[in-house]
């Protein structure tokens, strides 16, 4: 269960040794052999930190103290940032959390050197320098938002993972209930795995990129809004060619993309009536070098000064909205190659399209195969 949770995290029994680490600590661990002075199972935390701070590291003593309250169970929390000098100045946010269901104490490492990195590209003009200062901005609301949602999704993932244990052990427990459980765990590794990519988002971060069939996308974001498509009375209806091919993309990446667009439709829907909520999914070849989706709405629709700024960041026509969903689709969709924008809806409502370029990758190992086969003839 540990390996859902984002960033490196081991478990710590009441004294504070290590009895489980999670797959992101062991791939660290490879990485950079010794960084973590041989933190590993059986390893006691809590000396470790003790040592360091006895050899004058301030940062140790305070997670060694904070560290401390948590074992002995007179605080059910502490955080604190701090600098990884051996690890090229790295810096991370340290948590550690009790949990009563495991009998000890959770605790994450998560690397933030992103966010606390100046930012110094946008010198030298006024025009420049006023969009380093958005994306300072927005870097800082990202990571906000980031630090305070890593908490409740690690709570998340443990509860989650014990109440998936228990009722698998229930020969009682009807399969549907299981299936819950176990889609409780997926959704919060998502959840993570987007969480990881944020910060790449506003900074120098690649996407993984990879060739994706797109009717399993739609119909992962389709079950995620399932609820709240109900909870709104809005009917939702796919029309998915599904000998398509795959496309090069980052599934993050349209995933959230895809998950932006449907979440603005369903916000708009509720000013029309009930019977008439319709958001309609439909997905075709463009050619032979794109796929085509398109997301339309029967929603009010979009007046015309609101269309042009629409994927604007910063815009938006709520006054608790951040104007960032669009935006930040188009940036991580044209990183791969992709487009999004506005069309023209058939009637009411609006109407997003998204083209992905067709995975050309096969058809280059088939050329270089049927170029090696006829040298192999000569």
């Amino acid at each position: 269960m540990l390996d859902a949770i984002p960033g490196l995290a081991v478990l710590l029994d009441r004294s504070g040794r290590i009895v489980q680490v999670n797959r992101r600590w062991l791939q660290a661990a490879r990485r950079h052999p010794g960084a973590r002075n041989g933190l590993g199972v059986g390893v006691n935390y809590l000396d470790v930190c003790r040592r360091a701070a006895e050899d004058d590291d301030r940062e140790a003593a305070v997670v060694h103290a904070g560290l401390r309250r948590v074992l002995s169970g007179r605080a059910r929390h502490f955080q604190a940032n701090y600098a990884c000098r051996g690890l090229r100045d790295l810096w991370f946010a340290m948590s550690a959390m009790a949990t009563p269901g495991l009998g000890g104490v959770v605790v994450t490492h998560v690397d933030i050197t992103t966010q606390r990195a100046p930012d110094l590209a946008a010198r030298g003009s006024r025009i420049r320098l006023a969009a380093a200062s958005r994306l300072l901005t927005t870097r800082e609301v990202s990571a906000a938002l980031i630090h305070d949602l890593r908490q409740p999704l690690t709570a998340i993932a443990i509860n989650g993972g014990l109440a998936h244990h228990w009722l698998a052990e229930r020969a009682d427990v009807p399969a549907p209930v299981r299936d819950a459980a176990s889609d409780v765990l997926r959704q919060t590794e998502r959840a993570a795995k987007i969480l990881d990519s944020l910060p790449g988002v506003y900074g120098q971060y690649q996407l993984q990129v990879a060739a994706l069939d797109v009717p399993v996308v739609v119909r992962k974001v389709v079950r995620a809004l399932e609820y709240e498509a109900l909870e709104r009375h809005t009917t939702v209806s796919v029309s998915v060619d599904r000998t398509l091919p795959r496309v090069r993309a980052s599934e993050t990446a349209l995933i959230q993309a895809l998950l932006n667009v449907m979440s603005n439709s369903l916000e708009a829907l509720p000013e029309v009536p009930a019977g008439s909520r319709r958001i309609e999914i439909t997905a075709a070849a463009a050619g032979d070098t794109a796929v085509e989706l398109r997301i339309r709405d029967t929603g009010p629709g979009l007046r015309d000064d609101v269309a042009r700024r629409a994927f604007e960041p910063f815009f938006s026509t709520r006054p608790e909205g951040m104007g960032m969903g669009l935006a930040v689709s188009r940036s991580m969709l044209t990183a791969h190659g992709g487009q999004i924008r506005l069309a023209r809806s058939r009637g009411s409502g609006a109407e997003v399209v998204i083209m992905l370029p067709v995975d050309k990758q096969p058809d280059q190992r088939r050329r270089l195969n049927d170029r090696a086969r006829a040298r192999a003839r000569k």
